[in-house]
């Protein structure tokens, strides 16, 4: 029984129900109460968040953003058409999200024509970005190849090779300065390209360079200061061909500097300075040394003790002109015996065994302003068991020794 009741009472529930649904949600009902009907009520949801956003894309400009925003609420609205047909009548959310589009269809066509403006000033702007360029281009191009092509990056011990990378540095240093007076148009363009990268790279190098330049073309000298201090830290005078080979190199730069006028003339005299204070201490401990120096006992007694000085005498002419013999020693007591093997020309193909014999003599001699003492070596060969002429060589240094130690005999 109650089961029926409750079945009863469930009856009643669904037909008020249904009776309602057709009293106020039938198509005749909605249109006469002007209620949104159901099926329309998310497209013009839709439409309005849409429009919301077709502003703010607006307002940033953003044509192709807008463009979308209107499409998607045109297929919104084709959803509310469809549905009207359905649901005739006069909906006050239905008026404002047609209003809505038509208000986004003024803004896109405005947009649209600025764009179609904007996008044939870009398309002009780029043409003649990409002219600009291409002139530029044509011009940097000069110093992409070739021997025109800077080389910042290592410093050079040639002072030619400095001046010529020296000129390429103002030479485009100029043309950059005349770019960037322009605008630097086509710059984009040119970024694009690492040869122009590369010139750009080395101007900023082009400081390091120089300084490093200037460091290498002074290197052989400076490290020949270097071993003069070391020699003169150990109570030692500077050796005569090392200064000799100093102000040889020095004359070289100074030449070859008023050529091309790269080096500062101050850092030359500076140079100059530092070498010539270092050979006047030189020199002046060569003179104290040579009132402490003296001859080598006069040893050697043989017969042909007068024919070998006379040998080592002419043997000194010859190698030093202008040079006035003030005493001759042989300072050993007889000749020294040798042998060895020896090639016999420089093809080495063949080899003989070499028997000489060696004295070393001692010879003072006046030469301008000075008194030297030099060293001189005789040799005779033995072949056949018999000893051949007499010859030499002279050692290529020397001492001072004053004039009044030449005779004293110890």
């Amino acid at each position: 029984m109650k089961f029926i009741k409750l079945l009863l009472a469930l009856y009643m529930i669904c037909g008020i129900s249904l009776i309602t649904y057709i009293v106020n949600d039938t198509p005749l009902a909605i249109a006469k109460s002007n209620k949104l009907p159901y099926n329309m009520r998310k497209p013009v949801k839709d439409i309005n968040r849409l429009a919301k956003r077709f502003e703010h894309y607006k307002k940033k400009g953003d044509y192709n953003k807008m463009k979308s925003c209107l499409d998607t609420a045109k297929r919104s609205w084709r959803e509310i058409e469809k549905n009207q047909k359905k649901y005739p009548g006069t909906y006050p959310e239905v008026e404002k999200a047609k209003a809505a589009i038509a208000q986004m269809e003024t803004n896109v066509s405005s947009s649209g024509k600025k764009k179609t403006a904007w996008d044939s000033k870009a398309k002009d702007d780029k043409a003649k970005n990409a002219s600009a360029a291409k002139e530029w281009e044509n011009r940097f191009k000069e110093f992409y190849y070739g021997s025109n092509r800077p080389s910042f990056y290592n410093g050079t011990y040639s002072i030619k090779e400095f001046a010529h990378q020296q000129k390429l540095y103002n030479e485009i240093s100029a043309l950059m300065r005349e770019y960037e007076g322009v605008g630097s148009p086509g710059k984009d363009t040119l970024e694009r390209s690492n040869n122009f990268k590369t010139l750009e790279r080395s101007l900023v190098e082009y400081s390091k360079y120089k300084k490093e330049s200037e460091n290498r073309i002074f290197e052989k000298i400076l490290r020949l200061f270097k071993q003069f201090k070391q020699r003169m830290s150990k109570g030692l005078p500077i050796q005569r061909r090392n200064a000799k080979y100093a102000k040889k190199e020095l004359t070289r730069i100074r030449a070859e500097n008023s050529k091309y006028n790269v080096l500062s003339k101050a850092k030359i005299d500076e140079v100059e300075g530092q070498l010539n204070s270092l050979l006047n201490r030189s020199d002046k401990k060569r003179k104290d040394k040579a009132k402490n120096t003296f001859m080598e006992p006069d040893k050697y007694s043989g017969k042909d003790v007068k024919k070998i000085k006379s040998k080592a005498e002419s043997i000194l002419k010859k190698m030093v002109a202008n040079s006035k013999t003030l005493r001759t020693v042989i300072i050993r007591k007889d000749w020294e015996q040798l042998s060895e093997w020896k090639w016999t020309d420089t093809s080495k193909s063949a080899r003989y065994f070499h028997v000489y014999r060696q004295l070393k003599a001692q010879i003072a001699a006046k030469v301008k302003d000075e008194v030297r003492l030099y060293f001189v070596y005789i040799f005779q060969d033995k072949k056949r068991g018999k000893y051949g002429p007499l010859y030499g060589h002279i050692l290529d240094y020397y001492h001072l020794i004053a004039e009044k130690n030449v005779d004293i005999k110890r």
